[in-house]
């Protein structure tokens, strides 16, 4: 039986974006993307910070055409677009976005913290739970670029995909904040 792939809502084109040719450059010379720390903050109830934290990745957006003014205003006017054959074969995830008003989030942090504090848990389940950690961002939320601030910015427009290191590696999964320095 042939498979027949259904017409999506969605394009199948993944873009990556930078504000510098020369990192942009460097991916297409290198045939690499160099995972580098983002720093990400969730958001509960009344914009309380819940976690703030940095991750290893390489984001992508999977918008349409049409939408790329706005992004690339956001996010750097350099690309390069990639298949979704690509992105499958590398092992990309979209991003599962939560609502402030959720208690998802908020529930799988308590589990995180609590079994950290377990002398019994092991490192590989504490590394699998907090991998998910890795791949969740507020569905909407206050977005700091180049010193101006969108607090009711809606993230879930981007939709984004990551790549992001496994935990075997020897990058770090997660870092605080404060312990990254990104504008190098």
């Amino acid at each position: 039986m042939d498979h027949i792939m259904s017409k999506s809502l969605y394009p199948k084109t993944f873009f990556h974006f930078t504000n510098d040719i020369e990192k942009l450059e460097s991916i297409i010379t290198c045939k690499f993307f160099r995972p580098s720390y983002a720093r990400e903050t969730i958001y509960g109830k009344n914009q309380q910070k819940i976690r703030y934290f940095g991750i290893p990745m390489v984001s992508f957006c999977n918008i349409r055409l049409s939408l790329l003014s706005e992004h690339t205003q956001k996010y750097g006017s350099y690309g390069i677009g990639l298949t979704y054959d690509w992105i499958t074969r590398n092992n990309l995830n979209p991003v599962f976005y939560v609502s402030e008003h959720s208690n998802v989030f908020p529930q799988l942090d308590e589990q995180i913290r609590n079994i950290k504090d377990d002398s019994v848990i092991t490192k590989e389940s504490y590394n699998s739970l907090s991998n998910i950690l890795r791949y969740i961002k507020n569905h909407t939320g206050p977005l700091i670029r180049d010193e101006q601030q969108d607090n009711n910015y809606c993230f879930a427009d981007e939709m984004e995909w990551r790549y992001v290191p496994k935990s075997s590696t020897n990058i770090i999964p997660i870092v605080l904040q404060k312990n990254i320095d990104t504008k190098k």
